[in-house]
């Protein structure tokens, strides 16, 4: 988590991956820290889901990666830019 952690700011910060050909490489990267988290929600579910709150935090926790992928995919597909081309 800390390495994809670490990558994703590097991307973020860097001016060489702000280029057009690195879009796919950082939505790619951005989705990868997102579902990474399916290994302590896999966890959760075996270890602890007999505990109501526990569920729910879980739940939570899979409506905010979907939401996370969601925004990753607007990303990668330039949606506001798309649609607000006049603005610019």
């Amino acid at each position: 988590m800390t390495i994809l952690g670490v990558a994703v700011i590097a991307v973020s910060l860097l001016d060489v991956f702000q280029q057009i050909e690195w879009r796919t490489f950082r939505y790619c990267l951005f989705s990868g820290l997102g579902l990474f988290s399916i290994f302590p929600i896999s966890h959760i579910f075996i270890h602890h889901y007999s505990v109501p709150l526990v569920r729910s935090a879980m739940a939570w926790d899979i409506v905010h990666g979907f939401f996370y992928l969601g925004g990753g995919a607007i990303y990668a597909a330039r949606i506001p830019e798309t649609i607000f081309s006049w603005a610019v």
